[in-house]
């Protein structure tokens, strides 16, 4: 995105940078010049309560001031900026008490002048572009001189060709070659991939460009969307617009929620989707016998919004924070409908429009949305603690980044090396194997304990050497029962997987390195920067059991299960 960004010719980053570091030796010269004086009034200005106190405690007051003397005296690095804001002039006018007047000084509106300098400054996003397009520079030229190209590279050079004299020739060609387009997902294509299709195919006779896109997703920028290439595409179609009018996935009572809120939101003079007209919303029907969900005899709303009952601000993390208590009352509701569906007959499930039997819900049923870990943890620890089992699916996640494969290399290193106590006592002490702290203590004391422990991994680092990593990873977990009670533990099956996970991958590895210590570097290396999109190294479905899904919305939008819920 930075290579796209046009910077002005006459912005250099270095010539800012010195502008910069001029303006803020102005601002410091200005406060040396009266030091004292200007703090000696921030400072009763504090006592006598003309500054407010919460907003200038007599603590915080003086770790500015420290901070000002380090960049003042000893030309230290400049003040964070929330100091600057506070010890400003207009800062102090709108920090004083009422009837108060703020104190005044040549050096807080030094400041004043120092932020607008700073804010025109805009030196973070000047110094990105220019890296970012020396890197680009650099790395056109390493490919030019391996010869070497990219999938980009094809796009950008066709599209080059296309722009040249030739162009309309080579148009013609690839149109005599494929005469129809159809052009699925198209929310995602980039600009650079419509102009091609756009100089090939659109308003050419003899030719059919089909683009079968969904509006309300080219908003999605986090999946790729392009939704300025979508309204291009729009624009340059005129009114050869066509729109699916009913939907087949949902039930009649969502599909009649979501026609209602969205054609509220049409009034906004932004539209539904913030863009106006360009994205214009239209109410959709439902294609019958999706059924009804119902709940002690009541067929409920398709959506349901819960508002957080609050007097003051929330925070968003914290015993008391946003995500917890929203977790919370998710948790609540999903144990209480799990009830219902469980009592004779069913209070909770699902009914086909045409009446019949209920269908009870199963925890299979329930999938919810989070953005990232963080929520993922707090509703699966809510749940755990209802007794609720849940499973947790990303796209994202490596397994290289979970506890287990910590643990995994520090007894890896053990049965390389058993007769050094650091790594054998480090390997013991692992959640993994899940030793008492009295047996560990006991290693400490008893001698022969500790021996017989340093000739069991001698036994292991045998089998590593003579049948291979995974024989040994195999005694090594059974010798210490760890399968049986991680199973009797509330997120069990999941550290089972990721072990049997990481197992197997170090087999795969080992088939091509040298040695245990070689495998060893290259576990510890995938640990360090587990990254990879790499389909083999995503976390595994632990389960296939009756679970609810807890979903990050990166991997699925929901569609697929009955009844969904987003609490954050």
């Amino acid at each position: 995105p930075l290579l796209k960004s046009q910077l002005p010719l006459s912005e250099d980053p270095y010539d800012m940078l010195d502008r910069r570091q001029a303006a803020v030796e102005t601002a410091r010269l200005c406060w040396e010049r009266d030091f004292d004086a200007a703090v000696d009034q921030l400072r009763r200005a504090q006592a006598d309560k003309t500054l407010n106190a919460n907003k200038y405690r007599a603590p915080s007051l003086e770790k500015w001031i420290a901070q000002l003397s380090a960049w003042v005296k000893k030309k230290g690095p400049l003040p964070e900026e929330n100091v600057l804001v506070k010890l400003s002039h207009k800062g102090l006018r709108e920090g004083v008490n009422k009837n108060k007047t703020a104190p005044e000084h040549p050096a807080y509106e030094a400041f004043d002048r120092l932020i607008g300098q700073l804010a025109d400054l805009n030196i973070d996003s000047v110094f990105l572009m220019h890296a970012a397009r020396d890197i680009d520079r650099r790395f056109r030229q390493a490919k030019h001189r391996r010869a070497q190209m990219g999938f980009d590279d094809l796009l950008t050079m066709l599209q080059k060709a296309l722009q040249s004299s030739g162009g309309r020739q080579l148009a013609a060609i690839i149109r005599t070659q494929y005469p129809a387009v159809l052009i699925d997902e198209f929310q995602d294509t980039d600009p650079v991939q419509y102009d091609i299709f756009k100089r090939v195919y659109l308003d050419q006779p003899e030719t059919g460009l089909l683009m079968i896109g969904d509006p309300k997703q080219a908003i999605y920028a986090f999946r790729g969307a392009d939704i300025h290439t979508y309204l291009a595409a729009r624009k340059d179609t005129g009114n050869r617009h066509y729109t699916l009018g009913k939907n087949y996935r949902s039930t009649e009572a969502l599909v009649a929620s979501v026609n209602r809120i969205f054609s509220a939101a049409a009034e906004h003079p932004q539209g539904a989707f913030l863009f106006e007209n360009q994205i214009p919303f239209h109410n959709v029907g439902v294609q019958g016998g999706k059924g009804n969900w119902v709940v002690e005899g009541k067929i409920l709303n398709g959506l349901h919004i819960w508002q957080l009952p609050q007097t003051e601000p929330v925070k968003k993390t914290g015993e008391d924070g946003y995500i917890g208590q929203m977790a919370q009352s998710a948790a609540s509701e999903i144990v209480r409908l799990l009830n219902l569906a469980q009592l004779q007959p069913p209070q909770a499930g699902f009914q086909a429009s045409d009446g019949g039997s209920l269908q009870p819900l199963r925890p299979a049923d329930i999938a919810i949305l989070v953005r990232n870990q963080t929520e993922a943890r707090a509703i699966r620890h809510a749940l755990d603690a209802r007794r609720v089992r849940t499973v947790y699916l990303s796209d994202k996640d490596s397994v290289f980044d979970c506890d287990e494969a910590k643990s995994l290399l520090l007894l890896l290193r053990a049965c390389a090396e058993p007769e050094q106590e650091r790594l054998l006592k480090a390997a013991l002490a692992t959640p993994v194997l899940g030793l008492p702290l009295a047996r560990l203590d006991q290693f400490n004391q008893d001698e022969l304990a500790w021996e017989a422990e340093v000739e069991g991994f001698r036994k292991y680092q045998r089998v590593w050497q003579l049948q291979g990593i995974l024989p040994m990873l195999r005694m090594l977990l059974g010798d210490f029962d760890v399968p049986a009670r991680l199973l009797a533990s509330a997120d069990g099956e999941r550290s089972i997987t990721n072990l049997l996970h990481l197992a197997e991958m170090l087999q795969t590895a080992a088939v091509d390195l040298d040695g245990e210590h070689a495998l060893i570097r290259w576990l510890a290396e995938q640990i360090e920067q587990p990254g990879s999109s790499a389909d083999e190294q995503i976390l595994r479905l632990e389960s296939d059991e009756d679970l609810v899904r807890v979903i990050t919305i990166y991997k699925s939008k929901g569609l697929e299960y009955p009844l969904v819920f987003l609490p954050f």
